[in-house]
């Protein structure tokens, strides 16, 4: 397949032997840890292990909830691309929160 004109997202999922769809999950979920935890600057311990799983329970409720809707599907590969995306964006965050101290 001639990806050289198709766009990134098929050139990442290309690269990566996935479905687009997969890697758009993947590039939607992975600021979601790091804009979450800069929008509410967490103190308290549970709200921060909320927010670390968020991405875990955004994705898992969201196929959950698409499941019962008419003309959708829940997928858990869907689920498994969130979970991918949101992990990937702690280091995002590790990386602003060791630049914002300085």
């Amino acid at each position: 397949m001639d990806i050289q004109n198709k766009g990134f997202v098929v050139w990442v999922s290309t690269a990566l032997g996935v479905k687009p769809d997969k890697t758009l999950h993947m590039m939607l979920f992975f600021p979601m840890i790091p804009l979450a935890w800069f929008a509410f600057r967490p103190k308290w311990d549970i709200t921060k292990v909320i927010i670390l799983w968020s991405g875990v329970i955004f994705g898992v409720l969201t196929e959950w909830i698409q499941h019962y809707l008419p003309h959708r599907t829940g997928d858990i590969t869907d689920v498994a691309a969130d979970i991918v995306g949101s992990v990937l964006g702690i280091p995002l965050l590790l990386f602003f929160s060791l630049f914002k101290r300085k």
